[in-house]
């Protein structure tokens, strides 16, 4: 059986966009996606994928699983609504920090400085000013330029200048210094405190639960949305128990038997503790539909699709 898992973030109506610049899904959009799935699919949460190979049903329906990251509120407010509308589950990954300390994740510092009345390029040359004026150089072994010409590629989401900036903010720079540029940034581009902008972005914990009273499957996604594959396995554990231990503070006592790497990053030892905790599926950002017909399928790294090619899996171009 192939199963395809779909990856969400941002859902919303487009004039709620931090502005023009923001990369969100258009809540008509979704519902479409919806209405699509309905007729030849049905839904099921993560803690149903184990089961599917050995349920024996004959439902001419296919199953698919949908996904939705970061505990942002647009799932609170405008996922949850149409879920239920549609009679569809999912599951949604909880980074805990953000949710239960009230804490603005660099990830979505990031999204902001990006959606702002500034230019990346002008962006990259006020983190150039201020990685010089905090000897960057020293630590991390490379010149601006040097960083510039290894991470400045472009993808399949980002222009060269958005994937340099996500990536030197988010993952390749010492946390010391990366916190030093982001606060510079946000305090020259950005004209609230970043507090400011956590009440409309994240769920709260009883909105959590609500989700969760709803039949919605609630997965963690670590607690500090850190990438896993760069951090010691002492550190990947402190993560994890933190998190379970916020979900399960909420009713959640099935926290761990479904996860969300914060990123998609991971490594031996990060698999090996979910594993310890109790997890039984894991997802990843790998793009393919999830292969569950083989017997060495690997529960704890599976594929998902990404939003932006739904059109593309529905017409059966996706592999």
């Amino acid at each position: 059986m192939r199963l395809p898992i779909l990856m969400y973030h941002y859902v919303r109506p487009l004039n709620q966009r931090l502005s023009a610049k923001h990369k969100a899904l258009d809540l008509n959009e979704f519902i479409r996606q919806l209405r699509i799935l309905s007729q030849e699919h049905y839904f099921i949460s993560g803690t149903s994928v184990r089961s599917l190979t050995f349920d024996g049903s004959t439902n001419s329906k296919r199953p698919v699983w949908l996904t939705f990251d970061d505990g942002y509120l647009d799932h609170f407010q405008y996922v949850l609504p149409e879920l239920v509308s549609h009679g569809a589950v999912g599951s949604f990954f909880i980074p805990t920090k953000a949710i239960f300390e009230r804490t603005l994740l660099d990830v979505n510092k990031v999204h902001i400085l990006l959606s702002a009345n500034v230019t990346t390029n002008q962006l990259i040359e006020h983190m150039r000013e201020i990685f010089d004026a905090n000897s960057g150089d020293s630590a991390t072994g490379s010149s601006f330029n040097e960083l510039r010409s290894k991470y400045g590629v472009s993808n399949s989401l980002n222009d060269p200048n958005t994937r340099f900036i996500k990536t030197l903010l988010q993952q390749a720079l010492p946390n010391k210094i990366r916190q030093i540029i982001i606060r510079g940034l946000f305090d020259e581009h950005i004209q609230r405190e970043e507090s400011a902008f956590v009440d409309e972005m994240y769920m709260t914990p009883d909105q959590v639960k609500q989700l969760h009273s709803y039949g919605m499957n609630i997965g963690s996604h670590g607690h500090e949305h850190s990438r896993y594959e760069f951090m010691s396995v002492e550190s990947q554990k402190r993560d994890l128990e933190i998190s379970l231990n916020y979900l399960r503070s909420v009713g959640i006592e099935d926290a761990f038997s479904v996860m969300c790497y914060p990123h998609g990053s991971f490594n031996r030892s990060a698999k090996s503790l979910v594993s310890d905790f109790g997890c039984e599926v894991a997802v990843s950002v790998k793009s393919a539909i999830a292969d569950l017909r083989s017997k060495d399928v690997d529960w704890l790294e599976l594929p998902r699709i990404d939003t932006k090619d739904f059109d593309k899996f529905i017409n059966g171009e996706f592999d």
